[in-house]
């Protein structure tokens, strides 16, 4: 969020997330022989890159994730906060982190895989097979499915464009397409900058 006085995202999710929490007692658990202000210091350390790590949450997902979270708790009495792996699982089975705070995911779209798979109509298919599953389809009965879904996501953004196009888009028609047009340009923006790159280094 951006502006003056704009709330920041890590302090979304402090709102949202972590102070609710905080009220209701969880909190961090003391190593032995661990002075207060250690531990003070190692849960403020761990909270900051809790917020930094979901930062990218919407408020609906950070909503579920609170709720994991309440009943998630370790220790006898559930009140020490949970690993950190599981506030990031929780989030990403709700909303997956953009395939773009990925670089090594990303980079497929980048290389010459990437312009392929635009060519062959596929963009849309692969781009969210890699985004949920954190790598590029691998089999040949993966390759297949993500080929058809990315088709069948094509004729659907086609469809809905045309109506669009002739008034005939309702509301729900208008919000799936800007979703639709939404992924296959974050998709070529990874395909044209590893084409620049490529263009680049061919100059150097």
């Amino acid at each position: 969020m951006n502006g003056e006085g704009a709330e920041t995202n890590r302090g979304r999710v402090r709102r949202i997330l972590i102070q609710p929490l905080r009220e209701a007692g969880m909190r961090l658990s003391r190593r032995k022989g661990e002075p207060p202000a250690g531990l003070a210091d190692r849960e403020r350390r761990f909270l900051d890159q809790l917020c930094d790590d979901l930062g990218y949450c919407t408020e609906p997902t950070l909503r579920a994730v609170l709720a994991w979270a309440k009943v998630s708790g370790e220790g006898q009495g559930r009140c020490y906060w949970p690993a950190r792996v599981g506030f990031l699982q929780s989030a990403q089975r709700i909303q997956p982190l953009p395939l773009e705070e990925l670089p090594e995911l990303a980079s497929w779209f980048g290389s010459r895989a990437g312009p392929e798979a635009q060519a062959a109509g596929r963009i849309l298919g692969e781009f969210l097979f890699i985004q949920k599953y954190r790598r590029p389809p691998v089999s040949d009965d993966e390759r297949r499915t993500v080929g058809l879904r990315g088709a069948e996501l094509a004729d659907e953004q086609m469809r809905l464009r045309d109506r669009a196009d002739t008034g005939r888009a309702d509301t729900s028609d208008r919000a799936r397409l800007g979703w639709l047009d939404d992924v296959e340009r974050r998709a070529v923006d990874l395909i044209e900058a590893g084409e620049a790159k490529r263009a680049e280094r061919a100059t150097a």
